[in-house]
């Protein structure tokens, strides 16, 4: 059991490693590639272990199953900061945007669970997992779409505008909603399940609609840029039409 739980709780990093790879992919070397999945695993088998230890020593708490997927999730952060250089703001916000919809998944598997019922911890803990699991299996699709939208076209151009006004926007709702109902927590009610998904909803819609609004004001300075170019092509061309017709006319006279 305790091998079983210490897995699931190594598994459940797995999420938010692929969420986070997904729209910087394009950008990662494969020496790189092959960096962060030697730190990813490295970190993931040390903290199955880790689980291991806690259970076999001491008993395993809500608090420490939070704690340390929320410690890893910042481990993870900093490697890709330090191996995806050049991109330290869409790394951060790349870990609140992940997080929350992480937070969210499991966050309903909690609820679910809790109305399945469950006689120990342990169990609970195990059917959270397995759950979520499923539930992030059936939304991956829309979590990924979700990542490479607002992240992805930002990261060849100009962007640090958009960066500096969102970054920081889903790693503030996310802790917000996390220490607001406390670490020592387990069970969701309706009520804290209703409060978690419409902060989560409300990130969700800011970022995406900051990021559409931002692809537009983009679209309208490249057109402007085109329509100046093109202003200038046609002067520059009816000065050379002028010159040629007076060249011709002093010829004839």
């Amino acid at each position: 059991m305790e091998i079983l739980v210490s897995l699931l709780c190594m598994l459940i990093h797995i999420p938010s490693l692929m969420l986070r790879y997904v729209p910087f992919k394009e950008k990662i070397s494969s020496k790189d590639k092959k960096r962060l999945i030697f730190w990813y695993s490295l970190t993931m088998i040390f903290d199955f272990f880790l689980c291991l230890w806690i259970l076999e020593t001491r008993n395993m708490t809500v608090t420490f199953y939070k704690l340390n997927t929320l410690l890893y999730c910042i481990i993870v952060g900093i490697v890709n900061v330090l191996i995806i250089k050049g991109y330290t703001k869409e790394h951060l916000f790349s870990f609140g945007l992940t997080a929350l919809l992480v937070w969210l998944t499991f966050a309903l598997a909690v609820y679910i669970t809790d109305k399945i019922g469950y006689t120990t911890l342990n169990q609970g803990l195990l059917m959270e997992t397995v759950i979520g699991f499923v539930i992030y299996l059936l939304s991956y699709r829309w979590y990924r779409s979700l990542m490479c939208r607002t992240i992805t076209p930002f990261l060849d151009i100009d962007s640090e505008d958009y960066w500096n006004n969102i970054w920081f926007i889903p790693i503030a709702m996310f802790f917000s909603g996390l220490f607001s109902h406390g670490m020592e927590e387990y069970t969701a009610t309706a009520m804290q399940l209703v409060s978690r998904i419409l902060i989560g909803l409300a990130t969700i819609v800011l970022c995406h609609r900051i990021a559409q609004d931002y692809r537009k004001m983009l679209e309208k300075v490249q057109i402007n840029q085109q329509l100046e170019m093109q202003k200038k092509y046609y002067e520059v061309l009816t000065e050379a039409v002028q010159n040629e017709r007076e060249v011709r006319h002093n010829f004839k006279h």
